[in-house]
């Protein structure tokens, strides 16, 4: 027969096992957000810095251009901006994806082990209830 001091040490190593579960799976969230916005970013600031270069390129050269020249440098132009803005809306896509893969993953966690889930959030709260009242 179990002893109860067992039996809590069972249902510790399971609240152990299933908070670092948690944790695992909430880091991942944490990563691809992360990782989605810093792509983001990046590609906002490169298609920023394409776009100026662009109409640096086109004010140098409007005192010298011809009408005709002038509405092929126009359309250049615009060509750039909408790339820029359909590159930056994929990659925001692509970050929201991200993040419901994420949500979706712990969701399924959470189903598929719901009485660790409340021993998580039980532990994490009392944790943080813990830390809380000693400020």
């Amino acid at each position: 027969m179990e002893t109860t001091a067992q039996k809590t040490n069972g249902a510790s190593d399971a609240a152990r096992t299933a908070a670092r579960d948690a944790g695992s799976a909430a880091e991942n969230i944490g990563n691809a957000v992360k990782k989605g916005a810093e792509q983001v970013g990046r590609t906002t600031r490169t298609e920023a810095s394409n776009l100026k270069a662009d109409l640096d390129d086109l004010i140098a050269k409007i005192p010298h251009l011809s009408e005709a020249d002038l509405a092929i440098a126009k359309q250049k132009l615009l060509d750039t901006y909408h790339e820029a803005k359909g590159s930056v809306g994929d990659l925001a896509l692509q970050a929201k994806d991200r993040l419901v893969r994420g949500v979706d993953a712990s969701g399924e966690y959470v189903k598929a082990k719901p009485l660790q889930s409340v021993g998580v959030a039980a532990v994490i709260g009392l944790l943080v209830g813990a830390l809380l009242a000693r400020r």
